[in-house]
C-alpha cells in the first residue's frame, strides 16, 4: 500500500506530507481546494508525463516522494530484486521519487537508485492502478475494450500473448523486407543504377583508413616547408656541425665531458657528473637522428601542396555525400554492396524471404487463433463477473455481451488484419434495459453508467493483476443517492483486501472510508498554499456535513452526517464479514 506521500513545490503545493492507511481512504475538501494536485503527484511519482506547469510559481524544482508497503511474496518485490535496487534490509518497502525542473531536468529514483521514466513507469504499474477523472470516457473507444479483457484472461494468457508478440515481430520485419524486395522492374533498375554509381564513386577514390589524418599532417608541411626547413638547419647547425668560428654543441659537450672525466680520477664525486654529462650526450646524438627523420620523411613523396589539396577535397567531397568520416563511408559501400547483390539476384533472395514468411505467418496465425480461443472463454468469465458486479451497483436488469469481429477467411486478409495483439476486435454491446437491443456504450450509455460499469471492470482486473492501491479521483460523477451508496459499498468491499484512495464529493461514499483526509486551500497574504487535515470523529460528521448541506451547516445537517456515519460503520463491518 502507499503510506506516505510527500510533496514539495507542487502547483499551490509547498511542502506536504499525506498519510495513508490501509483500507478505503477518503480525501474530501471544496472544489478548487487542490485534491487534484495530490493526485497529480502521485501521478508525477508514478512516471506519468512531467508538465513543468506543475512547478509551484516562483521556485525552480519540484519533488514527490511516494513510499510503499508491499505484500510478502508480491510480483513488485521479485521485479526489485531482479533489477537490482531493491532493499535487502528492508525488502518490503520501496520509495519512488522523482525530481522535476524548470531547466527541463526530470530525475527519477527506486529506493535511491537513479532510473528512467519508463523504469519508474514498468514498477509502478505493479503498484497503483488509477482511475482518472474522464478514464470512463475510454469505454466510449471500442478499440480500449479488447485491453479491458486481455487484463482479466490471466497469466497463462498473457505469458501467450507476449510469445506472440515475439512470433509476430519477427514476421512482420520479414513481410516488411519482402515488400522491400518487391519493387517494380522499373524501380529495381533505378536502384541498381543508383547504387552502382554510388559503389564506384566510393572504390575509384581508393580510400584508406586513417588517410585523412595523414594528408592534413601533409598539407600542414607543405604548407610550413619553409620554415622548418630553416628551423631543422638552424637545429643541426647549432648543435651537430657548428660554424666557421664557432664549436657545435656537440662538440663543446665532449670537451667538457672529457675534462670531467679526467676530473673523477682526482676527485670521485665527478664521477656522478661524468655520467650524466654522458647521458646528456648520448641522448644528443639521438636528436641527431630525429632531426634527420623529419626533414627527410616526406622527401619521398614527391607530392606538392595541389595534389594533397585535392585529395582531400575529394574526401570532402565523398563525406558529405555518404559518411562522417572515411571509417563511415567504407561501411556504407559495405552495406550497399550487400543490397546491391541481392538486387542483382533478387529472385532467389525474394524466393527465400517467400519461404521464409509463408512458415512465420503458419506460426503467427497459430498463436492468433489460439489467443483467439482463450479470449472467447475469457470473455464468458468476464460477462459473468461483470453482470454480478454491475447488480451490485443498482444496474440489476443490464445485460452485457462481448462481440468478436468474424475471423478472416483467406489468408490475405487475416495477414492484413494482424496486429501486435493477435486478430480479435472486441466491442462491449449493452442493453440497459429489458427489450432494448444490444447496442455500443457510445450510443446509449449515460456518464453515471460508464462509471459504475469502470468500476467493476476495475475489481475484475485488481482480482487479476493483483494491484495493492486503486485509486478513484472522483468516479462518482453523475451519480447520487441509492447508486452512490452502491458504489460507495463496492468500493468499500473491494478495499478490504487492498488499499483503496477515493477522492470524492459523496457524503455516502466518504462516510464508508477507514480513514478520510480532509484538502483545504489557505491563503496567507498574496501566498496560497493547500493543507491537509487528519479528520478525527468529530471533524468527520463537520466535513460530511458540509458534503450533505454545503457552507450553511445546521444542528440537522450534523445529526443526519452522525447517523450516516454510524450507519456507514454497520454496513463496513457485514461487507468485510463477507469478504
Amino acid at each position: 500500500m502507499l503510506y506516505r506521500l510527500t510533496i514539495h513545490n507542487i502547483a499551490l503545493i509547498e511542502n506536504l506530507e499525506v498519510p495513508f492507511g490501509p483500507g478505503l481512504n477518503i480525501l474530501s475538501g471544496e472544489t478548487g481546494a487542490g485534491k487534484s494536485i495530490i493526485i497529480d503527484a502521485v501521478n508525477l511519482a508514478l512516471g506519468e508525463r512531467a508538465d513543468r506547469g506543475l512547478i509551484r510559481y516562483g521556485t525552480q524544482r519540484a519533488q514527490v516522494e511516494a513510499a510503499f508497503a508491499l505484500p510478502k511474496g508480491h510480483a513488485a518485490i521479485r521485479h526489485l530484486q531482479e533489477q537490482g535496487y531493491d532493499d535487502p534490509d528492508d525488502p518490503e518497502n520501496v520509495i519512488l521519487s522523482r525530481d522535476i525542473t524548470l531547466a527541463g531536468k526530470n530525475i527519477c529514483r527506486i529506493n535511491g537508485h537513479l532510473v528512467s521514466v519508463s523504469q519508474l513507469k514498468q514498477l509502478s504499474a505493479l503498484l497503483v492502478d488509477i482511475h482518472g477523472q474522464h478514464e470512463h470516457q475510454s469505454l466510449l473507444r471500442a478499440a480500449r475494450h479488447r485491453a479491458f479483457l486481455d487484463r482479466v484472461a490471466g497469466d497463462d494468457f498473457l505469458q501467450e500473448l507476449s510469445e506472440y508478440r515475439r512470433i509476430f515481430s519477427n514476421w512482420r520485419e520479414v513481410r516488411k523486407a519482402l515488400d522491400s524486395s518487391r519493387l517494380s522492374e522499373q524501380e529495381k533498375a533505378r536502384r541498381i543504377e543508383m547504387l552502382r554509381f554510388q559503389l564506384d564513386d566510393i572504390h575509384s577514390a581508393q580510400l584508406t583508413a586513417g588517410e585523412e589524418e595523414q594528408l592534413a599532417d601533409r598539407r600542414s608541411y607543405l604548407q610550413n616547408r619553409e620554415q622548418i626547413v630553416q628551423t631543422l638547419a638552424f637545429a643541426r647547425q647549432a648543435l651537430f656541425e657548428g660554424g666557421e668560428d664557432a664549436q657545435s654543441a656537440l662538440d663543446i659537450l665532449g670537451e667538457v665531458q672529457s675534462t670531467i672525466g679526467g676530473m673523477t680520477r682526482i676527485h670521485q664525486p665527478f664521477e656522478a657528473l661524468h655520467a650524466k654529462l654522458s647521458e646528456v650526450y648520448y641522448a644528443l646524438e639521438d636528436i641527431d637522428g630525429d632531426l634527420h627523420a623529419l626533414d627527410s620523411g616526406w622527401e619521398d613523396a614527391g607530392e606538392s601542396l595541389d595534389s594533397v589539396e585535392e585529395r582531400l577535397n575529394q574526401i570532402y567531397k565523398l563525406k558529405r555525400k555518404y559518411g562522417s568520416s572515411i571509417e563511415e563511408i567504407l561501411a556504407y559501400a559495405e552495406s550497399i554492396e550487400q543490397e546491391y547483390a541481392e538486387l542483382q539476384d533478387s529472385e532467389a533472395h525474394i524466393e527465400q524471404l517467400v519461404n521464409e514468411e509463408s512458415a512465420l505467418f503458419q506460426a503467427v496465425k497459430e498463436k492468433a487463433l489460439a489467443l483467439h480461443e482463450k479470449r472467447m472463454h475469457a470473455a464468458q468469465s468476464f460477462e459473468a463477473a461483470l453482470k454480478g458486479h454491475l447488480q451490485d451497483l443498482g444496474m440489476q436488469k443490464l445485460e452485457i455481451k462481448t462481440v468478436f469481429a468474424p475471423l478472416p477467411q483467406d489468408n490475405e486478409t487475416f495477414r492484413d488484419r494482424l496486429q501486435s495483439s493477435g486478430i480479435d476486435q472486441v466491442e462491449f454491446l449493452i442493453s440497459p434495459n429489458p427489450g432494448q437491443p444490444l447496442m455500443p456504450l457510445a450510443k446509449i450509455a449515460s456518464g453515471g453508467e460508464l462509471s459504475r460499469i469502470m468500476l467493476a471492470i476495475k475489481n475484475i482486473s485488481a482480482t487479476a493483476d493483483d494491484i495493492p492501491c486503486m485509486i478513484f479521483d472522483e468516479i462518482d460523477t453523475g451519480i447520487s443517492g441509492r447508486i452512490a451508496q452502491a458504489v460507495g459499498e463496492k468500493m468499500c468491499r473491494l478495499a478490504s483486501d487492498r488499499q483503496v484512495i477515493s477522492v470524492t464529493h459523496l457524503s455516502q461514499i466518504a462516510a464508508l472510508g477507514d480513514e478520510h483526509l480532509l484538502v483545504r486551500k489557505t491563503e496567507n497574504g498574496e501566498d496560497t498554499t493547500v493543507e491537509l487535515t487528519p479528520l478525527d470523529d468529530e471533524a468527520r460528521i463537520s466535513e460530511i456535513a458540509r458534503m450533505i448541506a454545503g457552507a450553511q451547516i445546521t444542528k440537522i445537517d450534523l445529526e443526519h452526517a452522525r447517523a450516516i456515519l454510524h450507519q456507514a460503520q454497520t454496513i463496513r463491518k457485514k461487507l468485510r464479514q463477507r469478504v
